[in-house]
């Protein structure tokens, strides 16, 4: 194997069994191989329905891992409601997420190789509540909070790159590229290959073996 890829997340990341197609961790790592031939170690830790907090309860999980390229795709989960819950409140508080971000980014940098390349993904659109999708009345606050993040870390020389998933498609568009109100159809997962490739081809070179 010529580098490992390691996923991270919720289930903007998770591979579906009965999917008949790849989701975008998958057609990167395709990329990877049409472009320049080298086959990587590809490693999915993305658990659907988890948070930030989650992801720091997983670490023992995932931390023994030495990767190349670390994509992570799992805020999406922070702001949503569970069904039935009144009054609205977070899983996981804004302040308590860019908190848990920076613990999830400390522990990446421990285990990364050198020269490796971390994304962290700006979520997609989806359907609104009324449409049928999950209730997140804030959701754009937590996109901000990890644009605030990636744009202010950089640390040990690793920038964090943030491909911004919302250029795919617009929100009335999301049922023409999401299969349940959320996830991306085959549609909208090739859309989103060419916002991330160009963050990993920039520095794929560096660690392809």
């Amino acid at each position: 194997m010529n580098g490992t890829i390691l996923v991270l997340g919720t289930s903007e990341g998770v591979e579906k069994e009965n999917n008949s197609y790849d989701l975008f961790p998958k057609l990167v790592q395709a990329k990877i191989f049409t472009e320049y031939g080298r086959q990587t170690l590809f490693i999915n830790k993305a658990i659907s329905n988890t948070t930030t907090a989650d992801c720091i309860n997983n670490m023992p999980w995932w931390s023994k891992i030495t990767p190349d390229l670390i994509i992570y795709c799992g805020i999406g989960n922070d702001c949503v409601k569970d069904a039935g819950e009144e009054p609205y409140t977070e899983r996981v508080t804004t302040a308590q997420c860019a908190v848990n971000l920076q613990v999830i980014y400390n522990k990446m940098l421990e285990i990364i190789s050198p020269k490796g390349n971390i994304i962290f993904t700006m979520p997609w659109e989806v359907a609104t509540e009324a449409e049928g999708g999950a209730a997140r009345p804030n959701h754009e606050a937590y996109r901000t909070v990890l644009s605030n993040f990636c744009n202010g870390g950089n640390t040990r020389g690793h920038i964090i790159d943030m491909p911004d998933f919302r250029t795919a498609w617009v929100q009335a568009q999301w049922a023409e590229n999401l299969y349940d109100y959320n996830h991306p159809n085959e549609t909208g997962s090739d859309k989103l290959l060419p916002i991330i490739w160009p963050y990993v081809n920039s520095k794929v070179k560096n660690w392809l073996r």
